[in-house]
């Protein structure tokens, strides 16, 4: 049964209650009435009586109607106010529903996105855990696949175990300061993994407080940067290196540049000291003047120191161009003993010099007829300056290949390494004394790398002195030409 038929029940009782209490009440009215009837004055006749008995019954009947009338709608009205407070009640509740579900779906999607954002630290950085004393309660897979460790090897360890040194100005201390104080920090760090490599990370360390705000433990996130230290490394010093070169290029073109001016210089009025001296020994052999011999002796001495720094100088030149890359070479095929004879008619002095040539005729080779020429001069320049007054040159081929050598009876070579760098100074040898500077030999070893040829120094075994001796392939077909 519903509740507004019950309701409706009750008033309906309360009712005929109320209806049967006024016909009671009307009874005994009567009752009473009829009972004094004969006290009542005579000139009241029965009609009178009638009357008054109706008008004393309606009076009550009306009274407790109006009561009963006041009664229902007493109820009525407390009906309506519970209906109210209900439907008031209910629309209040819904609304707490519906803010409760909104407050729940909320959390749901903040639920949800800490689970991503976890997933995506999880997959992309090592994460662990410590308690306040600094050991390990947590690490995540990235972590155990990084450093090598397994879970089990770390949990309640700490960190210094692991040899943890950080990149920062900070010490361990400060770190551990600045995090029980609800602080974060952030800074490199290098760790050891357990084969024993060293990797560098970027890592975050901050405090996990509970309701009442007290720190319960530490996250550290850790990023793996050894990859990217490594490459920042490699480009600093690319950076360093290009920076390097590109003040050795200015330094070369300066250099270049300081020793064209300088040869040219040089080599203009050294032409003109070998020149007059040619000249005015011409005329001084035509006349007859008191010490002459002494005099065409100084001359001869002049010209040819002369000329000895004219050689020098266009070595400095021609090494120049060599290693800053801007001589070029002209190959072609040619006799090499028809150069060798003519190299060594001009270099060789027609007397004080012991000299043999041993040169084997029709040696044919593919290569550059002046920078070989310029080899064969430096060699002999050198056995003049170094020896003692005995040289020996050979030419000799073998199995397609050519070999030069030539011989003195000096005090021959120390350290055969040494003995092509430039400038170096070697006092008990006889290649590295007051007579030279040791570019021609420099020049020398220069060239023949890049002519592809090889050269080998010794001792003399025949004259005791130094040996040298320059090789490389012979050309089959004497006219091939390029």
């Amino acid at each position: 049964m519903h509740k507004k038929e019950k309701i409706l029940q009750r008033i309906t009782l309360f009712s005929l209650m109320m209806l049967a209490a006024i016909i009671g009440i009307g009874l005994l009215e009567i009752k009473e009435l009829v009972a004094h009837k004969n006290n009542l004055p005579a000139q009241i006749d029965a009609n009178e009586f009638a009357n008054f008995i109706s008008k004393r019954i309606t009076k009550e009947i009306f009274e407790l109607v109006s009561i009963l009338v006041i009664f229902s709608a007493a109820l009525v009205i407390r009906k309506i106010e519970k209906n109210i407070i209900f439907d008031l009640q209910k629309k209040q509740s819904k609304n707490y529903i519906d803010e409760i579900e909104n407050i729940s779906d909320k959390l749901e999607n903040e639920a949800r996105l800490l689970k991503d954002y976890k997933n995506a630290i999880d997959n992309s950085a090592m994460v662990f855990k410590l308690d306040f004393n600094g050991r390990l309660s947590y690490v995540n897979e990235i972590y155990q696949k990084t450093t090598g460790f397994s879970k089990d090897e770390v949990i309640g360890k700490s960190l210094s175990e692991f040899d943890y040194v950080h990149y920062t100005k900070q010490s361990t201390d400060l770190i551990w300061e600045m995090v029980t104080k609800k602080e974060i920090w952030r800074g490199r760090m290098s760790g050891l993994k357990k084969n024993g490599d060293r990797y560098i990370v970027e890592m975050t360390i901050a405090p996990i407080t509970n309701a009442s705000g007290e720190i319960e433990e530490f996250i550290a996130v850790m990023f793996d940067i050894t990859k990217e230290i490594a490459l920042e490394q490699w480009l600093k010093q690319e950076a360093a290196n290009r920076q390097k070169e590109e003040h050795q290029k200015e330094l070369s073109k300066t250099k270049e540049s300081f020793l064209v001016v300088f040869t040219h210089e040089l080599k203009t009025p050294l032409n003109a000291i070998i020149n007059f001296s040619s000249f005015v020994r011409k005329k001084l052999e035509k006349e007859e003047i008191k010490d002459k011999p002494r005099i065409l002796e100084l001359l001869e001495s002049v010209k040819k120191n002369g000329e000895d720094m004219l050689f020098t100088v266009t070595n400095i030149l021609d090494t120049a161009k060599l290693t800053s890359k801007k001589m070029e070479f002209l190959k072609s095929v040619f006799n090499l003993s028809e150069l060798v004879s003519e190299v060594a008619t001009r270099i060789i002095p027609p007397s004080g010099i012991s000299f043999s040539a041993d040169i084997q005729s029709e040696v044919y080779i593919k290569s550059d007829r002046l920078r070989i020429s310029q080899i064969i001069s430096n060699l002999l320049s050198n056995a003049l300056k170094y020896g003692n007054g005995e040289i020996e040159l050979a030419l000799r081929t073998y199995d397609k290949m050519f070999f030069l050598s030539i011989e003195d009876n000096g005090r021959g070579i120390k350290d055969p390494e040494a003995v092509f760098e430039l400038f170096k100074a070697e006092e008990d040898t006889s290649i590295r004394s007051d007579k030279g500077t040791g570019i021609g030999l420099y020049y020398v070893k220069m060239l023949s790398d890049e002519l592809e040829l090889e050269i080998e120094v010794d001792k003399s075994q025949k004259l005791g002195g130094a040996y040298f001796c320059i090789s490389g392939q012979l050309q089959e077909n004497k006219h091939l030409e390029i």
